[in-house]
């Protein structure tokens, strides 16, 4: 067994807005891995003066849409890439974790892993080693439920919230193609119809995109090694043979349980299902590619002597007290989604989006009216802290004491 990575080997780079959590977040990586590379990667015009980071990289932001007809759900997969590529570019170690600035590292267990499950198929090896990313939201299908509703597969679904690996092969992961359109690509199907098999017609209407940012990324970085890989939209999954994409995940990855991985979100309600992958919608959860899933394809395509202590949670042990709650649901609770679903059936998709646009416009613009009014005050703020930083770093020179952070 090799020895442990080297703090002092590694760059972290944090990537995203500068935003409440990311005081805890820097804090953690100084705490779990002193000696680490920080590298903030934003936006311009962000307030970073009192941020004790190595390198500070500002990002022109590429902007958002919105794949959701009330368009309250933002599709940030180019700011993704945009501050995934800027961090990236400026690290200076061997290896290279990267991750959300509303990320918090609570040990440093993927150290540990990343020398495991080191064999490999040569012909569908990309990464020089395997890149570690989590199981939330890496997932092997959509859509388990008691109600019957029928898997759709989701070949190539790596979760996004942050990875470690080489330095070259971060680089390579997340160095990708902008979405050119993100606006037809959010919105896709609310200008063409489904074009979907009955047994997957559940999920029409549950979205608007082409396919998960989650997907997109996972797609652009197979298609280095296979580029005749290719999705048109999330339900050309059989496009891709099923085998071949697992034996890509498993010989260029380690997924592992945020827990194992050491790293969870400050948001509350994220926070929950990285500390506990049980409590995440079961949509998702049958069809997550957990650790525990992860170890049983290591095993199947890889190395069948493969024995490992911590296996992780297999979510799918539960699935059976979501049946017996879901029998307990009040009739009027179980008939409701399934009169929602026909009347989807019936109208158009844009129809559906464009219901009651106005009222919901509306509302939007008094969203935005009470945020520009609390960005005022931020701001406003900001720039009173600031003057008054400045003002008592003046004083102290004038006394002689150095100003320390």
């Amino acid at each position: 067994m090799k020895e442990k990575i080297d703090y002092e080997q590694v760059s972290v780079v944090l990537q995203g807005p500068v935003n409440g959590d990311i005081l805890k977040c820097i804090h953690s990586v100084k705490r779990i891995l002193p000696g680490a590379e920080i590298i903030l990667a934003t936006w311009k015009n962000s307030c970073t003066e009192f941020l004790d980071c190595d390198k500070i990289v500002y990002c022109d932001d590429p902007g958002c849409s919105y794949w959701n007809p009330p368009k309250t759900v933002a599709l940030n997969i180019n700011r993704w890439i945009v501050s995934s590529v800027e961090g990236v570019k400026l690290a200076s170690r061997k290896y290279v974790l990267k991750m959300r600035t509303d990320l918090e590292i609570i040990n440093d267990q993927f150290l540990e892993y990343f020398y495991k499950f080191s064999k490999r198929q040569e012909e569908y090896s990309l990464a020089k080693h395997k890149i570690l990313i989590p199981s939330i939201y890496t997932t092997k299908f959509i859509g388990y439920t008691p109600a019957g509703k029928n898997e759709i597969p989701t070949p190539l679904h790596l979760s996004d919230w942050y990875c470690f690996g080489l330095k070259d092969d971060i680089w390579d992961f997340v160095n990708i193609p902008l979405i050119e359109d993100l606006e037809d690509f959010s919105r896709y199907y609310e200008k063409r119809p489904y074009l979907v098999e009955a047994p997957y017609a559940w999920w029409i209407n549950y979205w608007l995109r082409k396919y998960a940012p989650e997907q997109y990324i996972g797609l652009c970085y197979a298609k280095r090694l296979f580029p005749e890989w290719d999705l048109l939209n999330f339900l050309s999954f059989n496009d891709i043979d099923k085998e071949k994409s697992e034996r890509f995940i498993v010989n260029n990855f380690i997924i592992l349980d945020p827990v194992n991985f050491g790293i969870v979100f400050n948001n509350a309600s994220k926070r929950l299902i990285s500390n506990d992958i049980s409590k995440l919608n079961i949509d998702f959860r049958y069809g997550l590619y957990s650790q525990y899933i992860y170890i049983e394809d290591y095993k199947k395509y890889c190395d069948l002597s493969y024995i490992e202590e911590n296996s992780g949670t297999d979510i799918r042990t539960d699935i059976q007290t979501d049946i017996r709650i879901d029998e307990k649901k009040s009739l009027k609770s179980r008939i409701k989604p399934k009169l929602i679903q026909l009347y989807r059936r019936i109208f158009p998709t844009y129809d559906i989006a464009c219901i009651n646009r106005q009222r919901i416009d509306e509302t939007i613009q008094r969203i935005d009216a009470n945020s520009q009014r609390i960005d005022a005050i931020e701001k406003n703020i900001t720039q009173k802290i600031i003057v008054a930083h400045r003002e008592i770093k003046d004083e102290l020179q004038n006394y002689g004491v150095k100003d320390e952070k």
